[in-house]
């Protein structure tokens, strides 16, 4: 089974009456909003600069969203977030048992 068809079946059995999902749902939208605030905020402070400065316009900035390195890069960045967002879905939470890393010194 490949990673998406995981992360679906997993996401189906979700029971969202129970607060342990409810809370990781919660705060994952709570940090994906942040996290696309600030790419959003610094996308555009990045944008204007470089159009101030002469170096970039709307059409190469098109121009490089169709490009085969983006094209690439997209995919793989979309496949690791994509792991790294729902990671406590597939791995439990982590929290519920910390006895192993209490134990260590």
């Amino acid at each position: 089974m490949g990673m998406r068809e995981e992360l679906v079946a997993e996401l189906s059995r979700l029971d969202y009456g129970q607060p342990t999902d409810a809370s990781r749902l919660l705060g994952m939208i709570v940090a994906l909003a942040g996290e696309v605030f600030v790419a959003k905020a610094q996308a555009e402070r990045l944008r204007r600069a470089l159009e101030r400065a002469g170096v970039v316009d709307e059409a190469a900035l098109a121009e490089a969203g169709t490009d085969e390195r983006m094209a690439a890069w997209f995919a793989a960045e979309e496949r690791d977030f994509t792991r790294a967002v729902l990671m406590p879905f597939l791995r439990g939470d982590a929290s519920i048992d910390a006895t192993a890393g209490m134990l260590e010194r």
